[in-house]
Order: structure tokens, then C-alpha cells, then sequence
């Protein structure tokens, strides 16, 4: 349930009673109050009274709201949309609103403009249906009152009647307004609660997501409980996090890139990406986003644009191809919301246990959706088969199997061969831009391609969101935005450069077959490195992670990253001077990769074994049917199981996953 006892919360190690038994002479502390995390962050003081009439103690509780509701965002429910039901009205409002201000100001401005009418008309049907509903009540209410005085003042059978029917009336009103409330609450539960889908996956979970922080622990070690202190410390960390680091020089960045041989779109290929902006790309853009995805800070979800869309499309289009001539989005594209989501097995209390999920507005996604729908046809002519992180056609088991084929296989260079699994610190978030700019300038993207991503990384900002309520805008300098459709791809290209200059270095020696030779592979910035041996490549593979860090950004961090040796005859890691620590074993995407492969059931299978037998005695608790319970096997554990066995080197029985008995 995700509830917390209050008084232990604020005194961890204290000893009190709240309980003096006369009878028994004991004391007890048996009464408690159970809060959410929600309600617990804004507990001042929490202490049991002095005990005086009964046996039992008060417990006070002082709570305040830090004036927490200052800073929260209006979203649409799309819900509303089908409650107010008056897509033609809206519709023809939409036009009437660019018909007057076509030409009153910028497309920039009159599309800002736009978006803060239709919030507007929104939040005016919005209001229209609460008020009519409550004034019906109102004035059933009132009628019930009537009755109620002329039957006191006039006890007729008739006044009785008539007392007794506003009352059946008003009952009746009262449950249909009940009815209504609860499905507005539970449409989604109703409709597809036993479902395969994301709303059945949501009610197996245990925890909250996003997560309510309560404390943190800053760089000093001191801890922070207010949640002003809170908000300020993550915003702070965050804003520290996307700020340019590098003094790197563009011609420094040049050299780099000038040194390697890499790919180049033909002229051909590039002028095919440079066409205008269509209006059967916009539509298309819109088509492709699910629904019930969250919005960015203007507060309209991606419903709005498609049930809209014969209305909006021209217009968003026509600012679109504004801001390209302009060189500048309207304001409100470039801000954004980060939300915190846990890391698995971190410290809540941490700065860096969190992965910031950008929530950009919907018609900057919709931009970055068409152009990364253009980047992607390129992609597979200047990016290796090497890498395969969000590549067509392209999944983490090529890797795993690649990585398990080359363990098995017996190379012409066995001896001191080697395997480095690198860690790119903060990856996403620590992409230099100008090295971007000039990564597509050497992959030769034109210049309206390359025009247009400058455009989307212009100037944004933004603010963390912290239980609900949103922390002051700080600049963005670096990074690609993880929630931008665009981002993946902008990665894989700033990745590609130090993937080539690992391939074209001379002194270093990978794993050598006949007359292939396996050197890297990547997964977005998940890296192996195949190593021949420990002298010159080593060497040669921390000069060129040091090299692009200070070009790029990305710094792979050395106390992460891991080397694990594969060749018997192997030096020990006390023999050697190694930059990374040397391991038996290491995760690679979800895997654990540890020699002998015979070690995969015992360190794969096995733990997903014992986690489908806790999983399944925890959802015993659910009220849920039995299509429920199975479609939860089929979304849930199915999936994890599968990519187990998937990925397998070796065979697995079958007997080991009979499991009789269980009630699920």
C-alpha cells in the first residue's frame, strides 16, 4: 500500500509508549497512524501527548504544505475531452482564433498565443459542466429544504409526499453524480483493467512512480528532510549536470574528427533529407504518438492534437517553417519538465539515484518527430552494424550473442585476450553541442537538416518536478533530452567517432579470426571492448577514452567501467597497472557475463526463477480474475523468462521451471 508509520518515521531510534494497561501493567505502543509519502514529506512534528483520561495516548501530528501548490502544472485529463463532448465547437473555435490573428503578430507569438486561448476554452467547459452539475444539486438541495419547512409548518399527507419525492429526487441525483465521479476515476480500470497493457502492469506494481522523495544527502554528507531544501538541492544538481564542462576549442574538436576516416552521406542522399516540411509529414508525425502519454509543461497531451488535427496541422505547420526562416521556436517549445524516476538497487536518498525523463510540450515532440523520422534513413549509411542501440531492425541480443559467440570461439590471439565493459557517465545528459554540430557537419548532413536540430537545442530549459510541484526554469547547455524522439539518434552519432577511432587505431589489437578481427560493439553507450592484449591496446584505448571525453563530453568513468580477463593463462589483476578493475564477471545488458558459460543458469535463469515465484505469491493479494493473473504472466514475467532463455549459451531444462501448486 505504500504506507509508512508516522512517529517511527520521525523518531528512528527512539523509545516511547503510546499504551499503559492497568490491568496488565504493561506498556504498549499500539496506536499509530499510517501515512502515504505523499502526506509523510510534510510532516513538522509528530509525538504522543501526555495519556489523561484514557488508557491510550494522543498522537499529534503537525503538518504543513511548504506552499507546495504554488508551482503545479495544468494538465488535461483527456478524459474531459469526451465529457464536454463538443469537438465541433472547439473545432470551429480553433479557426475563428487563427482567422482574427492570422496576421495580428509573428506565427511565434500567435502560436503561443493559441496554445493559451484553447487552454483557456478548455478550462471554460471544464468549469461549465462542474457548475451545472453543482448548481442541479444546488437547487435539488434547496427544494428538499422547501419540503422539509412546509411539512413541519403544514403536516399534510400531501406536504409529506411532496417531501419524500424531493428527497427520492435528490438521491437520486447524489448517486448518479457518484457514479459518474467513479467512472471518470476508474474509465481506464473499467474499460481495459484486466487487459495486457500498461494500466495491468501498473496496478502489479509496489512502488511509486515517480517516486516521493523525503530526504536527500548533499555533497557534504548533510541531510535535507524540507522539501524546499529538496527541490532546491535536485535543481541545483540537475542544472550543475547540464551545464557545458568542456574548454575544448572547435578546433580541437576538428582535429579529432579530421584524424578519423569516417563515413560521409553522399550529396545525393544528403539533399533528400533537406526537402521543406510537409504537411503529410506533420499529420503522420501526430498519427504515430500513443495516447495516454504524459504532457510537457503547457499541459496538452497528444489527444488534443490528434482529435484537432484538420485545425491545427496548418497552423503548427506554418510556424514550424517561421521558426526555420526566423531561426527560433516560440518560447514555450524550449521548456521542459524533468521527472525523477528510481534507479533500481540506489539510495532514494542520493542525488544521482534518479533518471531525469524530460517532458517536453507535444508540438516540439511532433518537430523532433519529423526530423528524426529523416535522420533515421541516413543512420544505417554512416553508423557501424557495430552499434545497434535504437537502430532498425536491431535488439540487445545480437550483442549478447555476438559477445557469448566470441567467448566460445578459440581466436588465431589466444593468450591475453580480454574483454572491457565501459561506463559512460551520464551519457545522455553530458553530449557537448558544439561537438554535435560539427559530428553532423562531418557525416556531411546538409544544412537545413543541421539547421533544424540547432533549432530544437536553441535555448531550452527546465525544471524539475518534486512531488508534484515544479522548481525554478535553469538553462540546458548539454545533453540530449531523453523523452525527445529525436535524442537516440543524436547519440548514436555522437557515439560513432570514438566507435571509428577504436577500429582505425593501429596500435591496438583486438580478437583476431582468420581475417575478421572483433574490436568494439555497442549498445547506444553500453560498450565491450574486445582486447588482444594488455600492453598497447590498453594504452591505446584509455588514450582514446581520454581523448573524446575532452572533445565530446562523455567521460567513461574508471571506477565503473570493468575489465574481465578471458584467456586461463591470464596475468592477475596485482601483476597489473590496469585502468579499470578487473573482474570475474560483470552485467551487460541485463545479462551477467561470467566465464565458464556453463554459470549462466545458477547466475540468469535461477534469479528470474525465484523472482516469478515471489511475484506470483505477491499477486495472490490482487483483486483481479483469472484473465488478469494471466495476461499479468503474459506482460510481466513472460517477458523477463524469455529474454533469459534467449540469450542462453547454454541448455536449459525444462524440468526446473515445473512449479506445482502455486495459486496464482
Amino acid at each position: 500500500m505504500g504506507l509508512t508509520e508516522s512517529w517511527r518515521h520521525t523518531h528512528p531510534t527512539a523509545l516511547q509508549y503510546s499504551c499503559f494497561s492497568t490491568s496488565h501493567m504493561s506498556l504498549s505502543r499500539i496506536d499509530m497512524a499510517f501515512l502515504s509519502q505523499s502526506v509523510l514529506v510534510g510532516i513538522k512534528e509528530c509525538k504522543y501527548l501526555p495519556r489523561g483520561i484514557s488508557d491510550h495516548a494522543p498522537l499529534l501530528i503537525t503538518w504543513e504544505t511548504h506552499g507546495g501548490g504554488q508551482n503545479k502544472r495544468w494538465v488535461l485529463n483527456p478524459v474531459w475531452l469526451d465529457i464536454i463532448d463538443k469537438d465541433e465547437a472547439i473545432a470551429t473555435e480553433i479557426l475563428e482564433f487563427f482567422q482574427m490573428n492570422q496576421d495580428s503578430a509573428s506565427p511565434a507569438i500567435v502560436w503561443d498565443t493559441f496554445k493559451a486561448y484553447l487552454r483557456g476554452t478548455l478550462h471554460r467547459e471544464i468549469t461549465a459542466v462542474k457548475r451545472g452539475t453543482t448548481q442541479i444539486e444546488s437547487e435539488l438541495a434547496q427544494k428538499v429544504e422547501n419540503c422539509e419547512i412546509e411539512a413541519i409548518s403544514n403536516p399534510t399527507p400531501l406536504n409529506f409526499q411532496n417531501l419524500q419525492s424531493a428527497q427520492t429526487n435528490y438521491a437520486t441525483h447524489l448517486a448518479q453524480k457518484s457514479k459518474r465521479k467513479l467512472l471518470f476515476t476508474h474509465a481506464s480500470y473499467f474499460e481495459q483493467g484486466e487487459r495486457a497493457g500498461k494500466l495491468l502492469a501498473y496496478i502489479s506494481k509496489t512502488n511509486c512512480s515517480p517516486p516521493v522523495i523525503t530526504e536527500l544527502i548533499d555533497q557534504q554528507g548533510l541531510s535535507h528532510t524540507h522539501p524546499t531544501e529538496i527541490a532546491t538541492l535536485l535543481s541545483s544538481y540537475y542544472a550543475s549536470i547540464y551545464s557545458s564542462q568542456t574548454s575544448t576549442t572547435p578546433m580541437e574538436i576538428n582535429s579529432f574528427l579530421s584524424a578519423l576516416n569516417l563515413p560521409r552521406l553522399t550529396d545525393e542522399q544528403k539533399i533528400s533529407l533537406e526537402a521543406d516540411l510537409t504537411l503529410t509529414e506533420l499529420n503522420e508525425a501526430i498519427d504515430m504518438f500513443p495516447t495516454r502519454k504524459a504532457a510537457g509543461p503547457d499541459g496538452l497531451t497528444i489527444e488534443i492534437y490528434k482529435r484537432f488535427k484538420e485545425a491545427i496541422a496548418p497552423h503548427l505547420l506554418q510556424m514550424f517553417n517561421y521558426a526555420i526562416s526566423s531561426s527560433s521556436l516560440p518560447q514555450s517549445l524550449y521548456e521542459a519538465s524533468i521527472v525523477l524516476l528510481s534507479k533500481p538497487g540506489k539510495d532514494p536518498t542520493q542525488l544521482d539515484a534518479y533518471r531525469p525523463i524530460s517532458l517536453l510540450t507535444t508540438d516540439i515532440k511532433i518537430l523532433a518527430k519529423i526530423i528524426a523520422q529523416r535522420v533515421a534513413k541516413a543512420l544505417p549509411l554512416i553508423i557501424s552494424e557495430d552499434q545497434t542501440g535504437f537502430m532498425a531492425n536491431k535488439a540487445t541480443a545480437l550483442n549478447i550473442r555476438r559477445l557469448y559467440l566470441n567467448l566460445a570461439t578459440k581466436h588465431d590471439n589466444c593468450g591475453q585476450r580480454a574483454v572491457a565493459a565501459l561506463d559512460i557517465t551520464k551519457a545522455f545528459d553530458t553530449v557537448e553541442w558544439e561537438y554535435l554540430w560539427h559530428t553532423l557537419q562531418r557525416f556531411n548532413f546538409g544544412p537545413s537538416i543541421s539547421k533544424w536540430v540547432k533549432l530544437l537545442y536553441h535555448s531550452p530549459k527546465a525544471a524539475i518536478v518534486v512531488n508534484g510541484s515544479n522548481t525554478n526554469y535553469f538553462p540546458l547547455q548539454r545533453g540530449t533530452r531523453q523523452g525527445c524522439p529525436l535524442s537516440p539518434l543524436l547519440f548514436a552519432i555522437a557515439m560513432e567517432p570514438f566507435a571509428q577511432a577504436i577500429r582505425q587505431a593501429t596500435e591496438f589489437t583486438g580478437w583476431k579470426l582468420g581475417n575478421r578481427e572483433e574490436r568494439i560493439q555497442l549498445y547506444a553507450d553500453a560498450t565491450l571492448i574486445y582486447l588482444g592484449d594488455l600492453g598497447p591496446s590498453i594504452r591505446t584505448l584509455t588514450n582514446i577514452t581520454s581523448r573524446f571525453a575532452r572533445v565530446s563530453g562523455l567521460v567513461t568513468s574508471l571506477a565503473k567501467s570493468v575489465i574481465l580477463p578471458v584467456d586461463p593463462q591470464h596475468p592477475s589483476g596485482n601483476q597489473l597497472n590496469m585502468p579499470f578493475p578487473i573482474v570475474q564477471q560483470f552485467t551487460y545488458l541485463g545479462v551477467v557475463i561470467k566465464l565458464p558459460l556453463s554459470d549462466y543458469y545458477s547466475l540468469n535463469v535461477l534469479p528470474v526463477k525465484n523472482y516469478i515465484q515471489k511475484k506470483i505469491k505477491a499477486w495472490e493479494s490482487l483483486l483481479i480474475g483469472p484473465m488478469g493473473r494471466i495476461h499479468l504472466i503474459k506482460i510481466i514475467l513472460l517477458p523477463k523468462l524469455t529474454y533469459a532463455l534467449l540469450q542462453a549459451p547454454c541448455v536449459i531444462k525444462k524440468r526446473v521451471f515445473y512449479c506445482p501448486g502455486h495459486n496464482i
